[in-house]
């Protein structure tokens, strides 16, 4: 508010209206975007709602000036969803390679100066603006750096569960499919091989280099998945075999159901979940 009253402060009536105006013209264009009670049950094909849905999930609310920009200039929705899918690409791949977010104020505000200075605003230049970037604070990750991600770094339950919750939502969209649509907030992580693994899962005796290993695992993609709430307090830090029956009976997710024919849950399995995962995190957020 202080900024705002500075600015206008040396302004004649006429500017001060015709700004408040636009003002008035960009905060209904924000009251238009999808809200959290539309965001409770999507489905893939939803495309505006999955991109609002992730963004509020990640906690990426410093891309809102640009969006709001994006709608303000270009009225074809069909245009509008390709913006939303090339930025929901970058902001996702970045969060799979934990890549910070602490300079997207600057690089949002950034490109707005550029398609305004410019008069150019497409989807192509968006795109060019964000690969011409090589720095890790912009940098738009390649396909082997998400892949590799998948394989090694430690994600946050509160990441991996959009990143998990929209691919298994891409693993439904088939029209020949039950269920087309789920609500997020009835899943929760569950780490296949539970955090304190040592209870019921050290018939090997691993030596302290495996168990060092063993722990970088246990919070990368490959050893991650969703199940509803309930399901997740019944198993715990269950042994596999009892895991993998009770998994059987009640999950329904792909990404998780795929997986129950393994007799052995370890290293490599959870490497081979990874590589999978990866493939399919691609297809949905492609790079241009």
């Amino acid at each position: 508010f202080a900024e705002y009253k500075t600015w206008l402060a040396g302004r004649t009536p006429l500017p001060r209206a015709s700004f408040l105006e636009e003002l008035n013209e960009y905060g209904e264009i924000y009251l238009g975007f999808p809200k959290k009670t539309e965001l409770i049950q999507i489905s893939f094909s939803e495309h505006e709602k999955r991109f609002f849905h992730i963004i509020e999930n990640l906690g990426i609310s410093t891309v809102y000036p640009l969006i709001i920009y994006i709608y303000k200039h270009v009225a074809d929705d069909i245009q509008r969803l390709s913006f939303l899918k090339t930025i929901e690409s970058y902001v996702v791949r970045r969060n799979i390679c934990r890549l910070t977010t602490k300079n997207y104020n600057n690089l949002f505000i950034s490109i707005i100066n550029r398609f305004h200075s410019e008069g150019q605003i497409t989807v192509e230049r968006l795109q060019s603006i964000l690969n011409e970037a090589t720095e890790e604070t912009n940098i738009f990750p390649s396909d082997d750096e998400v892949r590799t991600a998948f394989l090694e770094r430690s994600i946050s339950n509160a990441n991996a569960k959009e990143i998990l919750f929209c691919i298994a939502l891409y693993q439904i969209k088939d029209k020949r499919a039950d269920i087309s649509s789920l609500i997020s907030k009835k899943y929760s992580v569950e780490h296949i091989m539970p955090q304190e693994w040592e209870t019921n899962w050290n018939q090997q005796n691993l030596d302290d280099a495996a168990r060092v290993k063993r722990n970088r695992k246990l919070k990368t993609l490959g050893n991650l998945t969703i199940i509803t709430k309930s399901l997740n307090s019944t198993l715990r830090n269950a042994a596999w075999e009892t895991k993998r029956r009770t998994l059987e009976q009640y999950a329904q997710l792909h990404l998780t159901r795929r997986y129950l024919t393994n007799d052995e849950w370890n290293e490599e399995t959870i490497d081979s979940r990874a590589n999978d995962l990866s493939t399919l995190a691609l297809e949905i957020w492609q790079k241009p």
